[in-house]
């Protein structure tokens, strides 16, 4: 026991030190994210020592779109909050980094990617991304059709060069759902021929003839 200790103090005199060092783990290989077009969007991640030994240290980004939240952390068991911010991106866009962590003298990183994407209508027949899928859900529930006309999803339907068409649905979006009904205690259905040339579909909706090939009429 004599000689350990002795070479121990020989060591230190020496200016050999030796020290344990934190064993660190991950909650995820990798953070995936879908975000809305011009949303924040919040998560975290958490990172534990396997060795008992405290993690200590400081959390950084290599992009400014997401922002630690946590910055500094301290203990054997840290949450690592982070918020993305999607201002300015489009459905479609992607991106990428890595969050570099600073432990004890020594750098770890994990990557993240995030996907943009539009607020699409979530119903019983799967998310409404066009007007093919309004047409189909229209014809198997008016209803809900309905309630999905006057919400703020449908603009997204319409894409982004809808041009004249999202015009149209302006104006037409303006009225009350009550509006669709026609009669007391009696449920009335009515089509709408939308000639588009992608679509050319007839599915029930309101009564109106405008432009930009959308034609609406009473049955």
């Amino acid at each position: 026991m004599g000689g350990i200790v002795r070479k121990r103090i020989d060591e230190l005199a020496r200016g050999r030190f030796s020290c344990a060092e934190p064993m660190m783990a991950f909650s995820t290989d990798r953070v995936e994210l879908q975000v809305l077009e011009g949303r924040t969007c919040q998560g975290e991640f958490e990172m534990k020592s396997e060795n008992s030994l405290p993690l200590r240290g400081r959390v950084y980004s290599s992009n400014s779109r997401m922002e630690c939240l946590t910055p500094q952390f301290e203990g054997e068991s840290v949450r690592i909050k982070y918020e993305f911010h999607s201002e300015g991106l489009m459905e479609g866009d992607i991106q990428k980094g890595d969050f570099f962590i600073v432990l004890n003298q020594a750098e770890y990183n994990l990557s993240f990617v995030v996907t943009i994407v539009k607020l699409y209508a979530d119903t019983s027949m799967g998310p409404v991304r066009n007007l093919k899928d309004f047409t189909a859900l229209a014809q198997e529930n008016w209803e809900e059709a309905k309630k999905i006309f006057y919400s703020s999803c449908f603009k997204n339907i319409l894409g982004e060069k809808a041009g004249n068409k999202s015009l149209l649905y302006q104006g037409l979006s303006k009225g009350r759902p009550s509006d669709l009904n026609k009669g007391a205690g009696q449920e009335k259905f009515f089509h709408i021929q939308v000639t588009w040339p992608e679509y050319g579909r007839i599915f029930p909706g309101l009564s109106f003839k405008g432009a930009g090939g959308v034609y609406l009429r009473y049955q």
